[in-house]
């Protein structure tokens, strides 16, 4: 499976899905069957009433393992999009524990933007966000976001896993899908891994550990309408801390972005003005203690 990381992609284990406004895919929840998406040859997919939480169901993929390839799953649905519009896109995912021993098996979202309606024609670009480290028995929101590259007038999204670890053509795995979604980015959306500040700023970021070779995505915690927190590796234990003001008074005239951490790992953090498309970066290296950032110049884009 070719794979280019969206660095937007985050994903996060959460309670509930935000609401979506303006929602491409049709039955995103499973409502009593997988009516208005396909199945991929290389998967087998039936409809379960197991849920996420809205009580409707889920689609259950189990993999049909070909020669040389590790074993996958997918679901997936066409949708038009406009070129040089911002999508954001993602789903529920369940990795059960009842699978096969030594598989490495991660969530997976895989968008291609295409030039033809119905997916058709050579895809354009590809966007790939999958979740890292594993986990089992649990719900794991898979979202990233981007923009449809020049020339778009479709996208398929496919949602499932792939055993990274595992190429034997007899094993098989199983993951279920649920809450799919996929939307035009016009507004400030907030997720299991992105923060909504002020309305129009959208806040996500992804860490590593090098040495480890582990790296994932933030999880997003919100605390006011102009703040909020991040963790890494565990909801009990949280690593940034992040808020957008509002300065655009004189003699400032900016918005301003201040970030502090309690943590030595490597983080890029990304501050979207989805207003202006204006974005800013914050990092820190490995090994290095997170210095506090107070940028009262981030955004000249008042109102």
């Amino acid at each position: 499976m070719r794979q280019r990381l969206l660095a937007a992609l985050f994903a996060a284990a959460a309670p509930a899905l935000p609401v979506v406004a303006d929602d491409l895919f049709v039955n995103r929840t499973f409502t009593s069957n997988l009516s208005g998406w396909t199945v991929p040859s290389y998967t087998s997919g039936v409809w379960s009433s197991f849920d996420h939480g809205g009580g409707s169901g889920s689609a259950l993929l189990t993999s049909n393992p070909i020669s040389g390839n590790a074993p996958n799953t997918a679901i997936q649905q066409c949708v038009a999009v406009t070129a040089g519009r911002v999508y954001s896109f993602g789903a529920s995912i369940w990795i059960p524990s009842d699978v096969a021993a030594g598989a490495l098996i991660t969530p997976v979202l895989d968008v291609r933007f295409y030039p033809g309606a119905g997916c058709s024609g050579g895809d354009l670009d590809q966007r790939v966000a999958s979740v890292l480290p594993v986990l089992r028995d649990t719900w794991i929101d898979v979202q990233a976001r981007g923009k449809a590259p020049a020339g778009s007038g479709s996208a398929l999204g496919s949602f499932g896993g792939v055993d990274y670890a595992g190429s034997a053509s007899s094993e098989t795995i199983k993951v279920y899908v649920d809450d799919a979604y996929f939307e035009s980015d016009a507004n400030c959306v907030a997720t299991g891994s992105h923060l909504c500040l002020g309305g129009r700023f959208l806040v996500y970021g992804d860490w590593a550990v090098p040495s480890q070779a582990r790296s994932g995505y933030m999880r997003a915690v919100p605390v006011t309408a102009d703040s909020g927190l991040f963790w890494f590796f565990s909801p009990n234990n949280l690593e940034v801390f992040t808020k957008v003001v509002n300065a655009c008074t004189d003699p400032f005239n900016h918005y301003w972005a201040f970030v502090s951490g309690l943590t030595d790992v490597q983080t890029t953090l990304h501050v979207d003005d989805t207003v202006s498309g204006e974005r800013r970066e914050y990092h820190n290296s490995a090994g290095t203690a997170f210095a506090s950032v107070q940028d009262t110049s981030a955004f000249a884009t008042c109102p």
